[in-house]
């Protein structure tokens, strides 16, 4: 086991998989390493600088395809290098084994799963289960709603692996609505893409419910056991809850054209 490790911040992997190894090349600090990972609890420790939340960042990129750190995949790649790998094996949720590979050049990127070359990052987080707890954690609820939204939307991809298909085509009709918004297109035109999106929409409410309702059930536990008091946790919809998101769309389609936007959803 490699000496390096992480006290903060760290990676939650779910209790039915674990890895077995991880491969890190050209990846900041550390130019060539592998490590080989107990199935229960790992600690690592170092110095600072040592690499620690390096190890983290690599085992994040074969969760999301790109760093918890940032969004640009050159702030990882060692100076006079072309590209940064990691490559993980580790034994999933239903006991199968896979290899994970992902090579972050500065413009590009690759992505492998059991030698095959996958097409999106979405695949990687099909085959195991992680959250990084970092010290930006506190803006999951101290920041915008676009991070808890992004909470959501990937927990309910985890247990339920068409959502991420069906926010995709939510996001592309909603663009197409807006188009048809900022061009002033008439009712008809602008109300053909609402079908769609109430099914789609109504559908993410209803996945996002169910998955914060199954969270909200663990936290208000181990908040009990804890603190001595529970915690719980509330969906508040884009929309009133006592009516129906058709109907809200259509009350709203004049202040729609207004701001040249969808406002509800």
């Amino acid at each position: 086991m490699s000496p390096l490790s992480a006290q903060k911040p760290n990676i939650l992997l779910d209790s039915h998989g674990h890895f077995i190894s991880l491969q890190i090349e050209a990846f900041r600090c550390i130019s060539n390493t592998l490590i080989e990972f107990s199935p229960q609890l790992n600690v690592f420790s170092g110095d600072n600088g040592a690499g620690k939340t390096t190890i983290l960042e690599a085992l994040s990129v074969l969760n999301t395809g790109r760093s918890f750190r940032s969004h640009r995949a050159s702030s990882v790649i060692q100076h006079n290098t072309d590209y940064a790998v990691a490559l993980g094996s580790l034994v999933s949720s239903t006991g199968r084994s896979h290899t994970l590979g992902v090579q972050l050049g500065r413009h590009e990127r690759t992505i492998k799963i059991d030698g095959s070359v996958a097409t999106s990052r979405a695949e990687l987080s099909q085959h195991w289960i992680a959250q990084v707890i970092d010290p930006n954690i506190h803006f999951l609820v101290d920041g915008g709603p676009d991070q808890r939204r992004t909470f959501l939307n990937w927990g309910v991809f985890h247990v339920e692996p068409k959502f991420l298909e069906k926010w995709q085509r939510y996001r592309r009709i909603l663009q197409q609505r807006n188009v048809a918004l900022k061009a002033g297109l008439s009712e008809s035109e602008i109300r053909a893409w609402d079908i769609e999106l109430i099914e789609l929409g109504e559908a993410i409410r209803d996945g996002r419910d169910r998955y914060l309702a199954e969270l909200s059930k663990n936290l208000t536990a181990v908040s009990d056991q804890l603190l001595g008091s529970a915690i719980t946790l509330e969906h508040r919809w884009g929309w009133a809850k006592n009516r129906p998101l058709g109907e809200i769309l259509a009350g709203s389609l004049d202040k729609d054209r207004a701001f040249k936007s969808t406002q509800a959803g």
